[in-house]
């Protein structure tokens, strides 16, 4: 609808697109068939000259990131022959790369010199860990909470992902995070403010 009001819609009939969609680098090429697949079927690439490409998430970071650093006004360059390592740390994976630099002008080439390596270790995953934790040590009174008030997009965990971004800028692990959410039934102890309604925990 965006590109139909911007070029017009007999301009966009006959202009081919490319949709390209990231995918984690530690992805078997069954899952990268059927994401593929999946496009397809959702629509895209359905019309003659369209086409489908998959592009490997850290690999999509390096084009992102090295070409900011190419153009002029950059502070940090580089050149041909340098190595560079790109760490892709997002919501479900965290990818590891290292690319060699081969040209940055007229534009930019750069080749892998290792194969990715990655693992399950994303923000996601932290926040389920730590949703697991509340289930072990508050039992049903953090479980019976509705849904809404203690999952994904909750202000519990609003506050739960700050303390995830504040993680090792102070440099003390010990020091004691809080985030609030009244639960009945659960007494003072060392992980709950009963009065404030506040869960307490360390990193």
């Amino acid at each position: 609808m965006v590109l139909d009001k911007r070029f017009g819609t007999d301009v966009l009939r006959i202009t081919p697109i490319e949709f390209w969609f990231t995918v984690p680098a530690i992805w078997s090429d069954a899952a990268k068939s059927s994401t593929q697949q999946a496009a397809r079927i959702a629509g895209f690439g359905s019309r003659p000259g369209d086409q489908i490409s998959l592009i490997s998430e850290p690999e999509a970071a390096s084009i992102s990131a090295l070409s900011r650093v190419t153009t002029g006004g950059s502070e940090l360059q580089i050149s041909p022959g340098d190595g560079v390592l790109i760490c892709d740390c997002g919501g479900g994976t965290v990818d590891i790369t290292t690319y060699l630099i081969k040209s940055v002008q007229p534009e930019l080439d750069f080749e892998e010199l290792l194969v990715g390596e990655g693992g399950k270790c994303g923000s996601t995953y932290i926040d389920r860990l730590f949703l697991q934790w509340m289930a072990n040590t508050f039992g049903e009174a953090f479980t019976r909470i509705p849904f809404e008030r203690r999952g994904p997009g909750s202000k519990f965990m609003q506050e739960f992902e700050f303390c995830k971004r504040d993680f090792g800028l102070d440099g003390d692990v010990l020091e004691e995070k809080r985030v609030q959410l009244p639960m009945i039934g659960v007494e003072d102890s060392e992980h709950y403010d009963a009065e404030e309604g506040l869960v307490k925990f360390t990193s």
